[in-house]
């Protein structure tokens, strides 16, 4: 597989921005050979002994200072991904969900060929390596030929500690009560 990529970047402050653009995109291109079990290779018709993998991977985030210590910060993720064959297995897929990409879900809890998550958060910078903020993603992703959407909302806190920051969010998916939100952990 070959990957390559690129990235710009002109924010102000790298671990708590108030200001500034940081973008990336990488490709992919390369080939999966599939090794057996050879009863299933001989069994399973539609699965190929190898076949070309494509990816696309594109992140986006701007980051404003509304007010003084006030930032808003908007992100844009995309992924796509397509085999020689048409037919994706699930390790090929993305996977996505809990502290990174969709909060207020489970970690990994959904897959797609194809995604799009846009998370938004609305940042009370504490210190330069802290921040309180309040956040809504919203991924739209296609799985079983149907067209996926979901919502997730909630807080977070951003603080220095002896292992470097720690995040801590409580998210909420569409629909939850406030009892059964996910409580997301990170250093």
């Amino acid at each position: 597989t070959y990957v390559t990529g690129l990235r710009y970047e002109n924010i102000d402050i790298p671990v708590n921005p108030r200001n500034g653009i940081r973008s990336d995109i990488r490709f992919a291109i390369g080939t999966k050979r599939n090794e057996g079990p050879e009863a299933l290779l001989r069994q399973d018709t539609t699965l190929e002994r190898s076949t070309s993998i494509q990816k696309i991977e594109l992140e986006v985030s701007v980051f404003s200072e509304l007010f003084r210590n006030q930032v808003l910060a908007l992100q844009a993720e995309l992924g796509y991904v397509q085999l020689g064959s048409g037919i994706a297995d699930d390790g090929d897929r993305y996977w996505f969900g809990g502290a990174t990409s969709l909060r207020g879900y489970r970690e990994r809890q959904f897959r797609s060929d194809k995604y799009a998550i846009l998370k938004n958060e609305y940042r009370f910078i504490t210190g330069r390596y802290s921040r309180v903020f309040a956040f809504t993603d919203v991924a739209v992703f296609n799985f079983d030929a149907r067209n996926q959407f979901k919502t997730g909302y909630g807080f977070g806190v951003r603080f220095e500690a002896g292992l470097g920051v720690l995040a801590v969010d409580y998210g909420l998916a569409a629909g939850d009560s406030f009892g059964s939100g996910k409580i997301h952990v990170g250093i």
